[in-house]
């Protein structure tokens, strides 16, 4: 709901686009920039407070946004909602990760991804509800913010204990040691991103009409929603590692798929119905594998490197993918899609997670 509400109001206050897409970077840089920060806040003050105050820093700057009309405070609120945001993302799927049992991980965290991507599919639906002028929506957004703290107070008690003594510097360091890890979200992150951002660029040039093109991100959300508990099952019942090669198998015969499929509307939302669930399932089984590694505290230092990598992911993909586009259109994007996949799966064939066990200790 916030990116695409914020992008709607500072083009209606008359901003370009390059101010607009460097607004939705700061909140890209405040994940970078806490994350390494996150377990030793979680330290000092707990895993509840630290979760509560990023829900209360979240919802009191989406709230703010039309009460200040100017530039320079909507980068700060931009960077408030992004360090807010962060304490959430990575405290909550440290809790639950943590406390999900190594045989049943797969369906629980698939069930979590399933959530979040409806989450993030219903907030547009949303703003076609209350409408995307003026405060009401972003005071929505605000109270939804607030309303999310009745759940984390009500479980408080069976939150697991957190405690990390991971430095800033150690939190960078630890998706070295498990390089399948980190490339499964990195390659989340750039899938689901220049997909989302390029799809309906490369549908155009590829001769789709615009309502053609917006179905098929259509179609690729449904897939991220719909295919992930069955992902989930499988990596409960498989070597998990394979099934990342397995997913990058799936990906790579969707992106060759994808330009014969464009001239037949029914095969190209087949294709893409599929990849939206590969591309999902990467970060669903990347999860799941950082959970089989430790406990709880190490388990925080680590998730947060791997949403830093994720929203590295995030930030490459659709500049990459856009300049291949640019300089090849329309086989630019497939191309580049395409080179990427396969450095992924050579990462998952040839590199298995280093045997380290997370302790939440840490230079």
């Amino acid at each position: 709901m916030a990116a695409p509400l914020i992008a709607l109001t500072m083009s209606a206050a008359g901003h370009d686009s390059l101010t607009i897409g460097l607004n939705a970077a700061v909140y890209a840089l405040a994940i970078l920039g806490v994350g390494p920060f996150v377990p030793r806040l979680i330290q000092h003050i707990g895993a509840v407070p630290a979760m509560l105050a990023g829900l209360l820093l979240a919802a009191a700057a989406f709230g703010a946004f039309p009460f200040l009309p100017h530039l320079g405070a909507w980068f700060a609120l931009r960077v408030a909602l992004g360090v807010g945001g962060a304490l959430d993302w990575i405290i909550g799927e440290t809790w639950i990760n943590s406390l999900a049992t190594s045989d049943r991980r797969g369906r629980v965290i698939a069930l979590y991804a399933t959530l979040w991507a409806a989450g993030g599919a219903s907030g547009p639906g949303l703003l076609t509800v209350v409408g995307a002028d003026g405060a009401a929506p972003f005071l929505v957004g605000g109270g939804l913010l607030l309303f999310a703290c009745l759940p984390v107070l009500a479980a408080g008690r069976l939150a697991p204990a957190m405690t990390s003594t991971v430095s800033p510097a150690a939190v960078l360091r630890i998706l070295a040691r498990a390089p399948a890890i980190a490339a499964a979200a990195l390659f989340a992150g750039i899938g689901e991103a220049t997909v989302f951002g390029l799809l309906p660029v490369w549908g155009l040039a590829a001769g789709l009409d615009a309502a053609s093109a917006l179905l098929a991100i259509s179609v690729f959300a449904a897939g991220s929603i719909l295919l992930q508990m069955p992902i989930g099952w499988l990596a409960d019942h498989v070597e998990r590692r394979s099934l990342l090669a397995g997913l990058t198998l799936v990906t790579i015969l969707a992106v060759l798929a994808l330009p014969a499929a464009v001239s037949w509307l029914p095969a190209l939302l087949v294709v893409v119905f599929v990849w939206g669930g590969t591309v999902a399932g990467y970060y669903t089984v990347g999860l799941v594998m950082l959970g089989d590694r430790g406990a709880a505290g190490g388990l925080a230092g680590a998730n947060a490197a791997f949403i830093m990598a994720y929203t590295v992911g995030m930030a490459v993909g659709p500049a990459a993918g856009g300049g291949a586009l640019r300089a090849w259109s329309p086989h630019g994007l497939t191309a580049a899609l395409l080179a990427a996949s396969l450095m992924f799966l050579w990462i998952f064939l040839r590199r298995a997670p280093a045997p380290v066990v997370m302790t939440g200790t840490g230079p």
